[in-house]
């Protein structure tokens, strides 16, 4: 386990199951906006519109925008020194980031393809998708 000079484990494992689960938070938050909302019910097909275009993917991308920081912080006090020796330079660290960061075009372009318009973007739906 982690010590307490090297971050804290409970918000690095609590990170990793948010990311894991951040599909099933974008369905629960659908869930609740339908809930609240007056004309729709949480037992109706699931609205995916609700909330706009952009709040459920921004709910999608929250848990690995948390886990980029957290890997781009454990970077910098690699290389600040502050791991102690045999630590290396990070690059671990850095790799971590850019795995997490893999998961933004496969959001941004789902929520294109969600009320895809030819017009408005364009591309063809079809191009759009071998891009996805």
């Amino acid at each position: 386990m982690a010590q307490p000079t090297e971050g804290k484990f409970g918000d690095v494992l609590l990170a990793d199951v948010l990311t894991s689960y951040a599909k099933v938070m974008g369905d629960l938050f659908v869930a609740l906006c339908m809930f609240i909302t007056r004309g729709t019910s949480s037992t109706d097909r699931p609205d995916r519109r609700c909330g706009g275009p952009w709040l459920v993917p921004l709910v999608i991308a929250a848990p690995s925008v948390i886990r980029i920081r957290q890997c781009l912080i454990e970077y910098s006090r690699v290389r600040r020194g502050e791991a102690g020796p045999g630590a290396g330079w990070g690059g671990q660290h850095l790799a971590n980031a850019i795995k997490y960061s893999s998961a933004f075009p496969v959001i941004i372009l789902s929520a294109l393809l969600r009320d895809f318009d030819e017009d408005r973007y364009g591309v063809s739906e079809s191009t759009l998708f071998r891009m996805w």
